[in-house]
């Protein structure tokens, strides 16, 4: 059973200060507040520490009185815990550990879905206004567009997924594991795509633009997230000297 703040239990040694108090029908280790509390007298859980639990006697007849962060949840120190406590507290933290990456994940897939369309678009945009794609006419134009949008929403889904399997290849070496799609990494593959696009189209050869492409979104994607695990590793070094 949980041992809360507020809860009420009994000393069932002298404390002055550390003894045994009977909360729940549990034994524990604590400690008086300061206070000598002689054996069989109520105490109130105040809080916990890397000692055990701090307690304070009541008087006969006293109120139980209502503290801060009343009926929050104490976790136990680390030496009060059994195996089987142990065990469970190690697979509490790998799942809010799992649903933190999740929920990042999908955070992050929702943010490269939505800016691979716009890449595409304001990529289109550039193209047409600089003249670079040769087009005019409104029909070639609304074609251009649109062909952009969805080339770019494609290339988004593409980087997102190739930059989650190459960061979890990556992790593997600093042992980590696990599927860890890098947001940077897929926004700069989508403007190294736009630019490798623009810099081929001129040939108007579909084999050299393909090239061009993947190209684009390989070098940028590469050196974004190499200037960024650079960094990362320089900040970690810092914090650790």
């Amino acid at each position: 059973m949980e041992i809360r703040v507020g809860d009420i239990g009994r000393a069932l040694s002298p404390m002055s200060p550390s003894g045994v108090v009977d909360v729940n029908g549990e034994r524990l280790d604590a400690r008086s507040n300061g206070r000598f509390i002689e054996a069989g007298s109520l105490v109130v859980v105040l809080h916990g520490d890397p000692t055990g639990y701090v307690v304070r006697k009541l008087e006969p007849g006293q109120t139980p009185p209502r503290l801060p962060e009343h009926g929050e949840p104490i976790h136990k120190a680390d030496f009060q815990r059994n195996s089987i406590e142990v065990a469970q507290a190690d697979r509490h933290e790998r799942n809010e550990t799992r649903k933190q990456l999740l929920q990042q994940w999908h955070h992050d897939r929702s943010v490269a879905v939505r800016l691979g369309p716009l890449t595409g678009l304001v990529s289109g945009v550039v193209g047409w206004s600089f003249g670079w794609s040769g087009r005019t006419d409104l029909g070639s134009i609304a074609l251009l567009l649109g062909g952009s949008v969805v080339v770019g929403a494609f290339a988004s889904v593409c980087l997102f997924t190739l930059a989650g399997w190459v960061t979890s290849m990556l992790g593997m070496f600093e042992g980590k594991a696990g599927y860890f799609p890098d947001l940077f990494a897929t926004v700069a593959g989508l403007v190294g795509a736009a630019l490798g696009f623009w810099w081929q189209y001129g040939t108007g050869d579909v084999l050299a633009i393909i090239p061009g492409v993947v190209g684009g979104a390989t070098v940028f994607a590469t050196v974004v997230y190499l200037l960024w695990w650079l960094a990362r590793n320089a900040l970690l070094s810092d914090a650790g000297d």
